[in-house]
């Protein structure tokens, strides 16, 4: 049976973890153990799932894969968000005007649109 952690085990664990990631330099914006398990995952065949409860997973998609856009998101209690989270959200699969241009899905949306 394993025993309960202390107060005083829990901060001591947590300062040690955060002095761990701090010192990795987050040169990809997530500490290195995120890639290595990352790497484990796609290796076992496994699916991938992040829970956030924040506006923090599409950084976490653009540090983890090639095109953060063609993975599914799924909004929940949307109509609950504050507008500035709405408008973030949104606004991480904006894509430059030329850029937009050229998916067929936005050439049939703007070509309802204009008519």
């Amino acid at each position: 049976q394993r025993e309960a952690v202390s107060s005083d085990g829990f901060i001591t664990n947590f300062q040690t973890y955060m002095a761990e990631i701090s010192s990795q330099g987050l040169e990809r914006s997530m500490p290195d153990s995120w890639f290595k398990c990352l790497v484990m995952l796609r290796d076992g065949c496994h699916s991938i799932i992040i829970q956030s409860f924040g506006m923090d997973t599409f950084r976490v998609l653009k540090s983890s894969v090639d095109d953060p856009r063609k993975v599914m998101q799924l909004a929940i209690n949307h109509e609950m968000w504050s507008e500035r989270d709405k408008s973030e959200f949104a606004n991480q699969f904006r894509l430059a005007g030329d850029e937009a241009s050229q998916l067929p899905w936005w050439r049939r949306a703007t070509k309802r649109i204009k008519t």
